[in-house]
């Protein structure tokens, strides 16, 4: 029934799309979609993108852990398909069948019927909680194998054997490849309550074979794992956030309705609810919908078992579990609030989030309760059985109300509107955010004209949308880590546009940044950026603005650098218009250089993304700057030796080339990658070790 119903939900879909509507553009395309495509296109031509210079002027996307690029899935799945929507909807049916087969085993290993634990793992895939949070592809991957990893940890603690033990540390490590950090946290938190509360009184050797078994998974992540946490070292955001940042978007008490009526505090999708109706509250976050009629049902049957059944101890412990997470969404209000001053809860923000792994231990809680009870009263299976059945179709209906599937063509077709985009440069796309949480706000996405609108919206090439279109653009659109350095430029140069709507100047950074195009959706004042195209929907008007004597130049010879030790030193000039690619920065820079570019030769030999190889020809020593992002990894050779590079204009590479003809190299070294292989290599010598020496024939 699962293979026939998912089977059918892939032929129905995948010619479509997800395209659900959020504040400032669509999480499930600009974010999931977008890197799915990417990671798409690269595994299909055998390269992992460790670094992309089509978003931010350059940025280390496999350290982004939400392309899951190290995802055992993708390297089986994408191969298979030629045709881009077929592989993202294939793997989107896949992963609801992983979660539903896993919640229905994981239910008849606590021996509730089949028919019961079918009926309740579909409540647990299209609930509220889940079928909701579809704007976030890798959330729905990560929390597809939180069944099965709790199934492999029961048959372990049960058994002790040592192929579970393994299990647990395989799918450890590939949640954390799925690339959604705070629910493989939130499925790990309940894994180590679940053992500890199943175990009282604990015994040391079984916790530190449990401990040892996470600890194993973590290893064999190390690969995700080390260029995450270099990249968070350089990125806005850190494993280490205030507490008012964790505790961001609200979750209160009226939020419980959420899990009875999927609308009874408004919908978004008919903007009556959402940051212009009720303050800082996200829907999708906010609203686990499990049904009217499972609500009524579990409460009636709690009622009747609590009053009559002896009480067990998986029992007691889901209903703790469940009441822990419930009270821990509530943020800065729960009773719990102080642990999220403490790390690893400081990593995440969006209490809210605790609400699925409530709900995944409420439904665990549920087959037990209604199992014993189905066993003894006929009518009473009946009266369950057709309650949840009707629930279902409720829950099936409401996913599909709620999200917005478009045709992929079309949403392809809207990448290409703008067709004189410059391809050699990057672009910006100046108010197209506040454009699209206009019309979200005033109409939300009822009607055909309100789609058509958004997909208007899409030919403004929002980020990461131009992996899909093939651009650059300098800016990022991420919910997790990005560079600080890039994101300050951006917002350096977004309020040089603001001002630009009055008449002022910032062409020295737009040619030094190498944006070449601006797609703007208010008017722009620029004197160098003429209008070369034109697209009208409506009020709403997209205008692409170039700057036809852009150079589009990799490397640039700086007149002028001087040094810099503080972000203060050069932000002052930025900001003042005097940094151009004449007049340059580098950080710790042991000197003033002063130069020109006579009679200097640059021949570039090959470029992609991760290489970078030229020949330059000087008649004396030079100061060169290269138009690629600046990020630790980077080294530079120069006739095959290693030499400094220097932070310039605080996001480029810069290096001295002494006089003479060199070859020059510069190339992208994923060291962090290569130091986690080898820790997750070790991972799996420790794991072969331990088998061997637990081997029955070695103990004889």
């Amino acid at each position: 029934m699962f293979i026939v119903a998912y089977g059918f939900m892939y032929f129905l879909l995948r010619d479509k799309l997800p395209f659900t509507p959020d504040f400032g553009s669509s999480d499930a395309f600009h974010s999931n979609v977008s890197f799915k495509y990417y990671l798409w296109q690269s595994i299909r031509s055998g390269v992992l993108p460790f670094w992309t210079d089509k978003l931010a002027g350059g940025f280390p996307l496999i350290a982004e852990t939400q392309i899951g690029a190290f995802f055992l899935p993708h390297f089986l799945i994408f191969p298979l398909f030629s045709n881009f929507p077929h592989a993202y909807i294939f793997l989107f049916a896949f992963h609801l069948f992983l979660l539903s087969v896993g919640m229905f085993l994981l239910l008849k290993w606590l021996k509730v019927s089949p028919f019961l634990s079918f009926l309740l793992a579909i409540t647990l895939t299209w609930s509220g909680a889940v079928s909701f949070r579809w704007v976030h592809f890798n959330f729905l991957q990560v929390f597809s194998l939180a069944p099965w990893l709790l199934l492999a940890y029961g048959k372990w603690n049960v058994m002790q054997q040592k192929r579970y033990a393994l299990c647990i540390s395989f799918l450890t490590c590939q949640m954390i490849f799925a690339g959604h950090m705070q629910t493989t946290f939130g499925a790990l938190l309940g894994l180590v309550l679940t053992h500890l509360l199943l175990n009282y009184p604990f015994r040391l050797k079984k916790n530190v074979s449990f401990f040892f078994i996470i600890l194993l998974g973590f290893m064999f992540a190390a690969p995700q794992i080390l260029p995450t946490v270099l990249f968070s070292h350089y990125s806005m955001r850190g494993f280490v956030n205030t507490y008012r940042f964790v505790v961001s978007f609200i979750f209160n008490s009226t939020d419980i309705i959420g899990f009875y009526s999927s609308k009874a505090l408004g919908s978004p999708q008919y903007t009556t609810y959402g940051v212009g109706a009720t303050g800082n509250r996200i829907y999708w976050e906010n609203t686990p919908y499990l049904g009217e009629l499972f609500i009524i049902t579990l409460l009636v049957a709690s009622i009747y078992y609590f009053v009559t059944y002896r009480k067990q101890a998986f029992l007691r412990t889901f209903f703790l579990l469940t009441s822990f997470f419930l009270l821990l969404s509530f943020g800065g209000d729960s009773p719990f609030y102080f642990l999220f001053g403490m790390f690893p809860f400081t990593m995440f923000r969006t209490p809210a989030r605790y609400l699925v792994p409530a709900v995944f231990f409420l439904m665990l809680y549920a087959g037990i309760i209604l199992g014993e009870i189905v066993k003894k009263h006929r009518i009473v299976l009946i009266f369950v059985y057709v309650s949840l059945m009707v629930n279902c179709f409720i829950l099936v209906r409401a996913a599909f109300d709620y999200h917005l599937f478009v045709d992929s063509q079309k949403l392809f077709n809207s990448l290409h509107t703008l067709s004189n985009i410059n391809s050699q440069s990057s672009y910006i796309t100046f108010e197209g955010n506040e454009a699209w949480y206009t019309e979200f706000k005033l109409n939300g996405w009822k009607t055909a004209q309100d789609i058509d609108t958004y997909l208007f919206l899409n030919s403004a090439l929002l980020p990461n949308s131009n992996l899909i279109a093939g651009l650059s653009t300098f800016d990022v659109y991420t919910g997790g880590l990005k560079m600080r350095r890039n994101e300050y430029l951006k917002s350096v140069i977004d309020s040089s546009l603001v001002d630009n709507q009055k008449g002022t100047k910032c062409e020295n950074v737009l040619q030094l940044y190498n944006i070449g195009s601006i797609i703007s959706l208010s008017p722009l004042y620029l004197p160098h950026f003429k209008p070369v195209q034109s697209e009208k929907e409506g009020d709403i008007m997209i205008t692409v603005l170039q700057n036809p004597h852009s150079k589009n130049n990799l490397f640039y010879i700086p007149k002028n650098v001087r040094s810099f030790f503080y972000l203060e030193d050069v932000e002052r000039e930025i900001t003042q218009e005097t940094v151009s690619e004449d007049n340059s920065f580098a950080e710790s820079l042991p000197a003033t250089v002063k130069q020109n570019a006579i009679d200097v030769t640059i021949q570039i030999v090959k470029r992609d993304n991760h290489y970078l190889k030229s020949i330059v020809s000087t008649p004396e020593k030079k100061y060169i700057a290269v138009k690629k992002g600046w990020y630790p990894e980077w080294h530079l050779y120069i006739d095959g030796k290693e030499s400094i590079i220097y932070k310039t204009n605080l996001i480029h590479m810069g290096f001295f080339v002494p006089k003479g003809r060199h070859t020059i190299e510069v190339r992208y070294v994923p060291t962090s990658f290569y130091i986690g292989i080898i820790i997750a290599l070790s991972g799996v010598v420790c794991a072969v070790v331990l088998l061997i020496l637990s081997s029955p024939r070695r103990r004889k």
